[in-house]
């Protein structure tokens, strides 16, 4: 027997790589999603970051506004990452690699 819960979240590991210094670092941190409706990812199947904004809960790693303070806000912190399309991509590879249940990797 299995429990279906609404508003589901999830943990895992994202990789990004971040252009620096005339080559490529990757960054790994870990993102906490929450399970979307499937008609909302129907109805935005193409668009990402429409996908992610409602997905994406937090994640791990500090962010700093242009003055270099620190942004606490979960929400304001997200709308940051997922304005980056580096970031972009590895996060949506990661919520796919959640749902799809590939093991994560360390």
């Amino acid at each position: 027997m299995f429990v279906i819960k609404q508003n589901t979240t999830f943990d895992w590991p994202v990789k990004a790589r971040m252009p620096e210094g005339g080559k490529h670092v990757t960054v790994t941190f870990t993102a906490q999603f929450r399970v979307i409706d499937h008609k909302y990812v129907e109805e935005h199947r193409g668009d990402p970051a429409a996908m992610l904004r409602k997905a994406l809960v937090d994640f791990e790693g500090d962010v700093l506004d242009a003055e270099g303070q620190p942004v606490t806000d979960p929400q304001a912190r997200c709308d940051i990452i997922l304005a980056q399309s580096n970031f972009l991509d590895a996060l949506s590879n990661a919520y796919a690699e959640g749902l799809l249940g590939y093991e994560a990797k360390n």
